[in-house]
């Protein structure tokens, strides 16, 4: 049975990059800034979560993203705070990176300079952006690593979906935070039937 300790966050759906394969389906949806107010909800329920990792997305567009950064760690009782970036604004904010205990960034043809940059000064972790995979593409309907990990569930829109995926899925149903967070989510099926990464 899967034991959720992870919490990937969608701090924003506002995104530099217009990604026509975008795991996330980010073209298709409306770009929001969470409020604090909208991360104060959540750690009600979730507080002491081993894991808070922001995404979007890309967490660096938020304008308060330096703001709101070095207060997260406190606000969710965590462990461990990491951040996946495609880079852009990354340099701007050099000043709160040193809050993240790891630091992800997808690497695509324009954006070597901010990568190497954050691999050279921050330790970053780079991850090729094969993550885009053609969304007319459907597996097996079989649960992928990211559906079958202990570790992740997503906060987006002001619900917990069951796989990190599902705010990208039309149709992917979730749950809205309760003390009951960890039981419920893993209750509601994944969306599988739906998702280009299904095997």
């Amino acid at each position: 049975m899967r034991v959720i300790d992870s919490i990937w966050l969608d701090f924003t759906t506002a995104c530099n990059r217009k990604c026509e394969h975008c795991c996330c389906n980010i073209p298709n949806r409306q770009a929001v800034n969470y409020s604090w107010d909208y991360f104060e909800h959540l750690a009600r329920y979730v507080y002491g979560v081993r894991r808070i990792h922001l995404t979007g997305g890309e967490a660096t567009a938020h304008p308060k993203f330096a703001k709101f950064v070095p207060r997260l760690k406190e606000l969710f009782g965590c462990e461990l705070l990491t951040l996946w970036t495609n880079g852009f604004r990354i340099r701007e904010n050099a000043n709160v990176l040193h809050h993240f205990d790891d630091i992800f960034g997808t690497l695509y043809d324009d954006n070597a300079a901010e990568i190497e940059w954050m691999v050279e000064n921050v330790g970053a972790t780079y991850l090729n952006g094969d993550t885009h995979v053609n969304r007319a593409h459907r597996g097996g309907g079989n649960p992928c690593g990211r559906g079958r990990s202990d570790a992740m569930v997503i906060y987006s829109d002001g619900r917990l979906f069951p796989c990190c995926i599902g705010p990208g899925i039309p149709g992917a149903q979730s749950i809205k935070p309760c003390d009951e967070w960890r039981t419920k989510v893993l209750a509601v099926p994944l969306p599988c039937k739906d998702c280009w990464f299904s095997e």
